[in-house]
């Protein structure tokens, strides 16, 4: 069934966009200022660094506050999208299969498995979410913003072309966008960073507030769709 109310925009994402903006703001004053070429340079990598960052607290309110909204208003598992049911309740079987692949006691196995009814009901979408379920379930060890992170992040709640779906929003290719940031934020990393610019830094900030403009509208389809109705 196609789903088709208005997006609208995350306060998540004006957050994101304002902080993000003040960033470009600041550096162009640095820019503008006459002050010494080091402390320019700080200004510039602070920003990247500074950006990246704010992409990471994008990813994690969005989803503590779409966990918050499901746990307040008593929903059912079903409003949750099946693969991120399954990424949730991921690490609590896990255990049990890798018990089992070190002792093979099919029978100590079956039992565990068998006390673990209230996740195969929240599996199948028949119960009310637990107060144990949070946000954290969609960006555990993927809330850096990496390709492959973003990738696995949005598989976790049923898309797999995220990045060709980013493109088609924006007319762009959000992938290589996203990759020729990050490899000026590793850069920053290391002993010898790469000398920025003012239009450097405006570019690869602008670049990153599209990506978000894309990722918000897809986050917000997908949600509303399990949710059944606008998720903000």
């Amino acid at each position: 069934m196609d789903f088709n109310v208005p997006y609208k925009v995350s306060n998540f994402r004006r957050n994101f966009e304002s902080r993000t903006s003040s960033l470009i703001s600041t550096s162009y004053t640095a820019h503008r200022k006459s002050i010494a070429g080091s402390v320019r340079d700080l200004a510039f990598q602070g920003a990247i660094i500074q950006a990246s960052a704010a992409i990471e607290d994008y990813i994690r309110e969005v989803f503590d506050a779409w966990a918050f909204k499901l746990k307040t208003n008593a929903m059912n598992g079903s409003t949750i999208p099946y693969r991120a049911r399954v990424a949730t309740v991921k690490p609590k079987l896990e255990k049990h299969f890798s018990s089992f692949g070190y002792t093979h006691d099919e029978m100590q196995f079956l039992k565990k498995l068998e006390d673990e009814k209230s996740t195969w009901d929240f599996l199948t979408g028949s119960t009310q979410i637990p107060n144990t379920f949070d946000g954290s379930s969609i960006y555990n060890e993927r809330k850096y913003p990496s390709v492959k992170n973003l990738k696995v992040l949005y598989c976790r709640i049923g898309v797999d072309n995220i990045f060709a779906e980013i493109s088609r929003i924006i007319k762009a290719d959000a992938e290589m966008r996203l990759e020729s940031f990050n490899s000026i934020r590793s850069a920053l990393a290391h002993s010898n960073p790469p000398q920025l610019t003012y239009l450097d830094v405006k570019r690869n900030i602008s670049d990153v507030q599209s990506l978000v403009q894309g990722m918000d509208r897809v986050i917000f389809r997908t949600l509303s769709r399990n949710f059944g109705g606008p998720i903000w």
